[in-house]
């Protein structure tokens, strides 16, 4: 198990590989009546071993009793302790991301070629601007980062292509911008990546009280 701290420890992401099985997990990972019931409907294997491992994962790092709700019953919200809480998984990785400050999303992606076919619906085109010469890797960075902003202001109901735009990105000091904005509200979230192992780990939040979410009226 891997952790990355940001803002003096505000911020822990944890990421590992998964190498418990489901019985070692189910016997001791504590699951609430209503996680018990998310996971009778999850059918297919793999995904059931993600989800537990995240749990697994969750439980680990705040080492005290945690309960989970659900924002329109997909979104996974900390009740307590009072925390921000993202989690994404890819292939056999899983990836947790809990903040003290602010809320926070993040996204991890196995690095593939896939991707290379489908860049029209990534980058907009005042995005090529910034990036006009973008590799495998980079779209990675960059869709990472849309998936976990989408994450961190999913209650807002923002749009994946629309609403979520890329404003800068640093690849030396792996980390970047990206513009929220809709007509009810604008907001700059800041996002930093990793490569780990073939995969692309990326988190989002919002470092500056100046980025903080402007209402429109």
């Amino acid at each position: 198990m891997e952790t990355w701290n940001h803002l003096n420890g505000k911020i822990q992401i944890v990421w590992d590989k998964v190498t418990k099985d489901e019985q070692f997990l189910l016997q001791n990972v504590h699951l609430s009546q209503q996680d018990s019931l998310r996971l009778q409907n999850l059918k297919n294997k793999n995904r059931r071993l993600q989800w537990l491992y995240s749990r697994y994962l969750l439980q680990t790092t705040l080492k005290e009793d945690y309960c989970i709700n659900y924002y329109n019953n997909e979104k996974p919200i900390l009740i307590y302790p009072q925390y921000f809480l993202s989690i994404s998984h890819s292939f056999d990785y899983v990836a947790i991301a809990i903040s003290q400050k602010c809320p926070i999303g993040i996204d991890i992606e196995k690095i593939g070629e896939k991707i290379l076919r489908i860049q029209d619906k990534i980058l907009l085109d005042s995005e090529r601007v910034i990036l006009p010469h973008l590799d495998n890797i980079g779209l990675h960075i960059v869709w990472g980062a849309k998936e976990a902003v989408y994450k961190q202001y999913y209650e807002h109901k923002i749009s994946f292509f629309e609403d979520i735009v890329l404003h800068s990105i640093d690849m030396e000091q792996q980390r970047g911008k990206i513009k929220v904005s809709n007509p009810h509200f604008s907001s700059l979230a800041d996002f930093y990546f990793k490569i780990i192992d073939g995969y692309v780990l990326v988190f989002s939040c919002i470092e500056s009280i100046h980025n903080l979410l402007i209402e429109l009226r």
